[in-house]
């Protein structure tokens, strides 16, 4: 029995000691996978980066594109990445997942090398792109920074509505107008009419007034409003006025303009050309005695032909992904400026041959450069203005912020600090505000900026470039989670700003848009 009790005693020793033997075995192997893991996190990196390299090298470009995007993902805080990311796209087909990819590039504020890299190498393809698809207008075709149009794989309904006091003739050439449209684009764009008002995709209407953001303009003769929903298209709503500003019915060759004019719109055309001759010219939802009867140009059709070639923000059918490699990234073209600004500059410097001490087409002209990203161009005239409104105190403080945020766009943060507080010596509102906290930002100042920030998000809690900074220096923190945390909460708060593109693009791009004051 005692024999029995020492053997139950020794086996149980040994079970305690083989238990204490495999628990140290667990820990070792634990510490040795976390060392492994570490190791390899720090080294991982370095080794996908080099094997893009060695595909590069060799001609093996979709081979390389998808080391160099295993390395910026392993390593987002370091640029030569994505240089390569930006070098090797330059050597692949121009498809528009790699115009995307290009843009986006272009956009980081923290990888300079690699964003002007991708910004030279869009140059080039918008370059190439301008011998194909002749001249237009397509840098301004965007409903307030959204691209909306149809899918013109199947015709687009219209209906023609409120007739009560309006001229019979009116209505055969609003469908005058329709048909142009159809026979200018060889049919790719093509309409039905429709009697029922709901259930057409472009609404015609006649009223007696046209509301504006701020009261009815009797100079206002024509409106097109897109309706949708999320990213659905769901109508073009267009009003007409039934007279002009003296009260006088149009007769058909103004009516025809501009109902040209208001189609264009409603087929996605959301702005306006600066070329007069153009039928979306700028003053086309004002007809007066001056209007004469006009068409559709080549560059309005050049440029409706390259709207309904981009993937769009808001559609009304969504367009199959599968074909997404038959259209272009629309951001490579609607955001910068091109051929159409080049017209309103010329347009303004023979303005000012007249007049040469017009101080607001002297700001307009700046400000025109400044959207073309001529920076330097645009200070240059600011710059000499501010003796010219040296007892005019809102325009020079007008002038100093607009110099303030060109030099914010070229980084020059010490030069845009100097302007910005001469412009605050005269007054400060929310943009001065805004800047001051963006320059803090830049200055690595980041728990005074995020105490401005919080401090403007009180007064504006909806404001998207406000909640876009907060994030951002979240992300120079690298608190990542509370850089995504704070986005979801602001677009939980807000959904739809879900769908504006600086949201949407927001991981990638990490800065805001710094808009112009104007001169009043």
């Amino acid at each position: 029995m005692e024999e029995n009790r020492e053997e139950q005693r020794e086996e149980e020793r040994k079970k305690k000691r083989g238990s204490k033997i495999t628990l140290i075995v667990i820990i070792i192997l634990l510490i040795i996978l976390i060392i492994a893991y570490f190791l390899l996190k720090r080294m991982m990196p370095d080794y996908l980066f080099s094997q893009g390299k060695k595909y590069y090298e060799i001609g093996q470009y979709d081979r390389a594109m998808h080391f160099f995007n295993l390395a910026a993902d392993a390593k987002p805080f370091d640029d030569a990445p994505v240089y390569y990311q930006a070098l090797t796209l330059s050597k692949l087909p121009p498809t528009y997942e790699n115009q995307k990819k290009l843009y986006e590039i272009s956009q980081l504020e923290d990888c300079d090398e690699a964003s002007q890299l991708a910004e030279d190498i869009l140059v080039q393809m918008r370059h190439d792109m301008a011998g194909q698809l002749g001249d237009n207008y397509a840098d301004n075709i965007l409903f307030d920074d959204l691209l909306i149009r149809w899918n013109n794989k199947q015709p687009i309904t219209y209906s023609i509505n409120s007739l009560v006091n309006v001229p019979p003739e009116y209505v055969d050439t609003v469908k005058e107008a329709f048909m142009q449209w159809q026979t200018v684009t060889n049919g790719e764009i093509s309409f039905k009419e429709t009697m029922g008002n709901k259930d057409a995709n472009i609404s015609i209407n006649f009223v007696d007034a046209i509301a504006t953001k701020t009261e009815y303009e009797p100079n206002v003769t024509g409106k097109t409003t897109p309706l949708y929903d999320d990213n659905v298209l769901r109508k073009m709503e267009v009003l007409i006025k039934k007279t002009d500003e003296r009260g006088v019915p149009y007769d058909t060759d103004k009516l025809y303009t501009l109902a040209l004019h208001e189609i264009g719109h409603a087929l996605g055309l959301g702005s306006h050309s600066f070329d007069s001759e153009d039928i979306m010219y700028y003053t086309g939802d004002r007809i007066n005695d001056e209007t004469y009867r006009k068409d559709i140009t080549e560059r309005d059709l050049n440029t409706l032909r390259i709207l309904y070639r981009m993937i769009p923000d808001v559609i009304d059918i969504p367009i199959d992904p599968n074909e997404y490699n038959n259209y272009y990234y629309h951001y490579i073209i609607t955001a910068y400026p091109g051929e159409n600004y080049e017209r309103e500059i010329q347009r303004l410097l023979n303005e000012l041959r007249h007049d040469r001490r017009n101080i607001v087409t002297w700001v307009d002209l700046a400000i025109t450069y400044a959207y073309k990203r001529q920076f330097q161009r645009s200070n240059y005239i600011l710059e000499n203005i501010i003796p010219l409104v040296t007892t005019d105190l809102h325009n020079q403080f007008v002038v100093l912020y607009n110099i303030a945020a060109n030099h914010y766009k070229m980084r020059n943060y010490d030069e845009s600090s100097k302007y910005l507080h001469m412009a605050e010596s005269l007054q400060t509102d929310f943009d001065t505000q805004l800047l001051d906290a963006f320059l803090d930002v830049r200055f690595n100042k980041l728990e005074l900026a995020k105490m401005k920030l919080a401090e403007l998000q009180k007064q504006h809690p909806d404001n998207i470039d406000i909640a876009l900074k907060i994030a951002e220096v979240f992300h120079i923190e690298k608190n990542l989670k509370a850089e995504r945390e704070s986005i979801d909460e602001f677009v939980r708060k807000y959904p739809k700003t879900k769908h504006d593109r600086r949201i949407q693009k927001y991981l990638v791009r990490r800065t805001t848009y710094l808009g112009f004051k104007d001169v009043k």
